[in-house]
């Protein structure tokens, strides 16, 4: 059936609906979520008839929905009297109060039978009042394609004949909106900004019903959390369990938007780099699109020059005049607790032999330090491992190198013997030890980034047996190799495997010794950042 000739049988088909999303909106799971708090304390009144079990099909239609909303749009629907840290700027009062813990995620996607607005059909579609999904847009949430992407290989086979319908050729030459586009190109997502924008029949809807929440955002006194300001930037001690710019789901409960509206800007601020959410610590959010550009380049010009080369690497460079340098193994080249200087003065000596680049633009531009406390102790010097390239967490780390691994790099500057935290401090972060074998105490390690890969203080510290107190993702896996010794297939004790399916499901089963992500925060904070030989340096707060 084309979609250009409105015979699709049904307003709206959700398609490709993963069976972990699939939980949808019932009675009974109405009380755990923000906007139906929000409706009833703004003169929204809802109206069910229809059990849970109407809901259970991946593919909604018109006919099978039969919620009544009845909401009064005046000034009061978008405020509630929810309790937020008084403070002198304005309280954002929209999906509000915020829930204590995220509910079950729930992802839709659509394709669109019908031209409209999409505040209208995502309504229409998925039986939602329109404050609610006004507010998913408002978050971020809402995505749409001129071309539904193609299928997951979970998909059913009612999901995949309304792919073929909806893609076929002779559709899609009928579409305007995707000439002179390739498939691929038109396959591309882009986040709705608007409540009123125009979607076409034909187009793909990707809708994150159930954004992540942060509450901790509602918590702070983020004017209390300011370092500093300029013209060009600034300086944030960011709250553990916040985010840095938001996530696919929510940028609207970020750091960059709450400092923004502590400080009263007209322009929001901009992220230019990140730290995981389960930390805390200095963050630098640019002013201006400048100013952004210029602290990624700072970025990228540290990263280049924390990399150490064996001498074999060193010839190819030489021999090939290659310019962009990336990666290289370490071959035991330098001993443990050598100076960054001998290997940044390595690579600078290297690219201006191979490069008409001059020695000044290879300095290190941007130092960052952390305070990790640590569940055993680690030893002063350079501490290398090798990434693997999936951008999925868990990360997983090796001690020898493997090719196209990432290396990754710290140095720990000391370490010192510390208390363990007490059960206030446990509670208050939600802080769980997970069966760690020795509470008496911690170590507190000042470590020196060298490469700046997601995850990696918490990977490489657990792969050395000192995982990040509180860390639910990394310290069950450090434990479990406590345990077993050679369960991680890349560690120290590593099996070795006759076949390619063994040593598959070595990793597979090593990836489900780990834990799910932090809920609030771990033992790890950025606690300095410095730039530009140390003109700019900034300390957060105490941990």
């Amino acid at each position: 059936m084309a979609i250009g000739s409105g015979n699709l049988t049904s307003m709206a088909s959700s398609i490709f609906t993963n069976p972990l999303f699939s939980t949808l909106l019932c009675p009974s799971s109405c009380k755990s979520f923000s906007l139906f708090r929000t409706l009833a304390s703004s003169t929204c009144s809802l109206s069910h008839s229809v059990s849970s079990s109407s809901f259970s099909s991946s593919r909604v239609s018109n006919s099978s929905l039969h919620r009544i909303f009845s909401c009064n749009f005046s000034a009061t629907a978008s405020t509630t009297s929810a309790s937020v840290v008084s403070t002198s700027y304005p309280e954002y009062g929209r999906l509000l109060p915020c829930p204590s813990e995220n509910g079950p995620p729930r992802i839709e996607h659509l394709v669109v039978s019908e031209a409209g607005p999409v505040l209208e059909y995502i309504c229409k579609a998925l039986d939602l009042p329109p404050l609610y999904v006004a507010d998913l847009i408002h978050f971020g949430a809402v995505y749409y394609a001129l071309v539904c992407p193609e299928p997951p290989l979970t998909a059913t086979p009612e999901q995949i004949r309304i792919f073929k319908e909806v893609t076929a050729p002779s559709v899609l030459k009928m579409r305007t909106s995707i000439k002179g586009k390739t498939v691929r190109e038109a396959q591309k997502t882009f986040r709705i900004t608007h409540i009123d924008e125009y979607l076409e029949a034909g187009t793909y809807l990707r809708v994150h019903v159930h954004p992540k929440r942060f509450p901790r955002c509602y918590e702070i006194d983020w004017r209390s959390r300011i370092i500093a300001v300029t013209e060009s930037y600034v300086v944030l001690d960011k709250p553990a369990g916040t985010s840095v710019g938001g996530t696919t789901d929510n940028i609207e409960e970020s750091c960059a938007t709450f400092a923004t509206r502590a400080l009263g800007l007209a322009e929001p601020l901009r992220t230019t780099h990140q730290i995981d959410n389960c930390s805390e610590g200095c963050v630098v959010l640019a002013r201006t699109k400048e100013y952004c550009s210029v602290f990624h380049e700072k970025i990228r010009a540290k990263q280049s020059v924390s990399m150490i080369l064996s001498p074999e690497k060193v010839s190819d460079i030489l021999l090939d005049k290659k310019d962009d340098i990336q990666i290289y193994p370490l071959h035991l080249l330098l001993p443990l607790g050598t100076p960054l200087i001998s290997a940044s003065l390595l690579l600078a000596n290297v690219k201006s032999r191979s490069s008409n680049s001059s020695q000044s633009a290879l300095e290190k531009k941007v130092k960052k330090l952390y305070l990790a406390l640590a569940a055993a102790p680690v030893p002063v010097g350079i501490i290398s491992h090798y990434m693997r390239p999936v951008n999925l967490a868990p990360r997983l780390i090796s001690e020898d190198f493997i090719k196209r691994w990432y290396l990754c790099q710290l140095e720990v500057l000391e370490c010192k013997k510390v208390p363990w935290p007490n059960s206030l401090i446990k509670e208050k972060y939600h802080i769980e030890d997970y069966g760690w074998p020795n509470k008496e105490f911690a170590y507190e390690c000042k470590i020196n980034l060298l490469t700046g890969k997601t995850h990696q203080i918490r990977a490489q510290l657990a792969a050395y047996g000192a995982p990040v107190v509180g860390d639910s993702m990394y310290m069950p896996a450090a434990i479990a190799e406590m345990a077993s010794p050679g369960i991680n297939p890349f560690g120290k004790f590593r099996r070795h495997y006759s076949n390619k399916d063994d040593e598959e499901n070595a990793v597979d089963e090593w990836m489900a010794q780990h834990g799910k992500e932090p809920s609030i925060a771990i033992g790890l904070q950025a606690c300095e950042i410095s730039w530009d030989d140390g003109e700019h340096y900034y300390v957060a707060g105490s941990p």
